[in-house]
């Protein structure tokens, strides 16, 4: 029998019934990959959908490598023709404050990110970057996540 991928989402509806300015903030992680893959369906909820992919980097990371954010952009609009999309790369040491600064600023309706799979020592030290994200109350929030059946 093989192995099916079945989504996972959790939703934090805040109230407002607009999804037309998506954020979704990547690493390149199956996750964030599964939410990509969602997307195009989640945009229908829009008549002119405007989708900005975001990565964040480090400060103290002198070149930035864009090769995944640059991919998903490519690969979203072979399935997404009908939505403006973007990409942004973000400078900051804290990526959930980056992500949530941005949205803020760019006037974001909802984000869209994939569940972390890192260990529980991993998150105890860097922390659970979707976790933090998903704390905010102001903004329509899904995090994806695969499952193995």
């Amino acid at each position: 029998m093989t192995n099916l991928r079945y989504p996972l989402g959790q939703l934090q509806y805040n109230g407002r019934d607009r999804f037309d300015r998506w954020l979704v903030p990547i690493a390149g992680g199956p996750n964030a990959t599964l939410a990509l893959e969602l997307l195009p369906a989640l945009t229908t909820l829009s008549h002119q959908p405007q989708v900005r992919l975001c990565q964040v980097f480090e400060p103290s990371n002198g070149r930035q490598e864009l090769t995944t954010l640059d991919r998903a952009a490519q690969n979203l609009q072979l399935t997404l023709a009908r939505a403006a999309i973007s990409t942004v790369a973000l400078c900051s040491n804290s990526i959930p404050a980056a992500v949530l600064s941005y949205a803020s600023q760019d006037g974001s309706d909802a984000i869209i990110i994939g569940a972390s799979r890192a260990g529980i020592l991993q998150q105890a030290i860097d922390g659970n970057i979707p976790a933090a994200i998903s704390q905010c109350r102001n903004r329509n929030i899904i995090v994806v996540r695969e499952s193995r059946s």
